[in-house]
């Protein structure tokens, strides 16, 4: 993926672009996964390495894996928060994005987002660019979507060595049949979301 045309003009003229992003909003276990990464035009040199920037959710674990490295090298700088989900999604999803605007975000910085993101953003930015499917369509959304999913992916293997049941190094924590049939067998563990309706009815189980 190379750099979208706002992206690189805002580039081109010495401005640090910003992308934020996040993954596992709909995950039943484990933490949600933000990330901010910061480029400044020193990027222009590495585009080399651009075709390894796409959206998370289209390429293999290795590739993520090479991509996250990639961006971890070229960018100026990056930011990961891995807020739990004990009571709800709203709170954590509030806190996420309040921490990384508190430790990386001047008011004036220009600051793309996936869809649904701005409006839980805190007050006053001026320059938030939301997009529809952002992650497809701007470098800095899809390295955000990468660097979140490949640390939070890294959260869920390491919970899966101590909760082998539930197949969290392979599903991270989503509602796939094999996930809903060990909980039925097993039960639900303290990183299960019960304030899903749908988690919650295994409570009493």
């Amino acid at each position: 993926m190379d750099l979208n045309d706002l992206e690189k003009d805002l580039l081109l003229k010495d401005n640090l672009i910003y992308g934020i992003d996040e993954v596992g909003r709909s995950c039943i276990a484990g933490p949600m996964g933000f990330a901010l990464v910061c480029f400044d035009k020193s990027i222009l040199d590495h585009r080399i390495g651009f075709y390894q920037i796409k959206d998370s959710k289209v390429l293999s674990e290795p590739d993520r894996l090479a991509a996250s490295l990639f961006i971890a090298k070229a960018c100026k700088n990056y930011i990961i928060v891995l807020p739990n989900c004990e009571k709800d999604l709203r709170e954590p999803y509030l806190n996420g994005l309040k921490v990384i605007s508190e430790i990386a975000l001047d008011k004036s910085n220009y600051i793309f987002v996936d869809q649904g993101i701005k409006r839980y953003m805190p007050a006053g930015f001026d320059n938030i660019h939301e997009e529809i499917k952002g992650d497809s369509k701007f470098f800095s959304i899809a390295s955000a979507s990468i660097m979140a999913k490949v640390y939070r992916d890294a959260i869920m293997r390491d919970l899966h060595n101590k909760f082998t049941k539930y197949d969290w190094s392979s599903n991270v924590g989503y509602p796939t049949p094999k996930h809903w049939k060990a909980i039925n067998e097993h039960g639900l563990t303290k990183h299960h979301r019960t304030f899903f309706r749908k988690v919650a009815e295994y409570i009493s189980k």
